[in-house]
């Protein structure tokens, strides 16, 4: 779970860095296949996706790990931000899915529903980022990806030698 926190605590410097970019505002190049970048980003809000790890499901094979509750961290997290300002001046609205860890399906149908569905901005440390990058052109942050290039140039933003950086298509 901490994993994860530092990648929402660091995805404010990411977005900040999109927003300044032109990423945001839409001025940048049009992503993959869906639209332009400011899918997901109005004059108030900014809409993240948050696909989390379901442990409960796991539950049923004897494994009893216990992160504790993502949606409430991820929450806490986000109301603090935006209790600050948001990033831009603009609000970070969450859109949340549980992922069945056990195959590739589930985050398949979280990918589906939070790009195409929800139409959010960008991803936090999603288990399959390709579909984001590739297919729904949304930028992820630390998604970890045996394909860390896009042909869309769709950024991954991801940690590499302990430095954050956007990987190039």
């Amino acid at each position: 779970m901490r994993k994860h926190l530092a990648a929402l605590g660091v995805s404010a410097l990411a977005i900040s860095t999109l927003a300044v970019t032109g990423a945001v505002s839409g001025v940048g190049p049009a992503s993959a296949s869906t639209g332009s970048t400011s899918q997901g980003v109005s004059a108030t809000t900014i809409r993240v996706g948050i696909p989390y790890v379901d442990l409960s499901a796991v539950r049923k094979f004897g494994i009893t790990l216990d992160h504790g509750n993502y949606p409430d961290a991820y929450g806490a997290l986000i109301a603090d931000l935006n209790a600050r300002g948001g990033i831009d001046g603009r609000k970070l609205v969450p859109y949340l899915v549980a992922v069945n860890p056990v195959g590739t399906a589930p985050s398949a149908t979280a990918c589906t529903e939070l790009a195409q569905d929800d139409k959010v901005f960008v991803v936090l440390a999603p288990q399959q980022p390709d579909c984001y990058l590739t297919q729904y052109g949304v930028p992820t942050i630390n998604g970890i990806s045996r394909e860390s290039t896009t042909t869309g140039g769709t950024p991954n933003f991801t940690m590499l030698t302990r430095r954050w950086r956007s990987i190039p298509s």
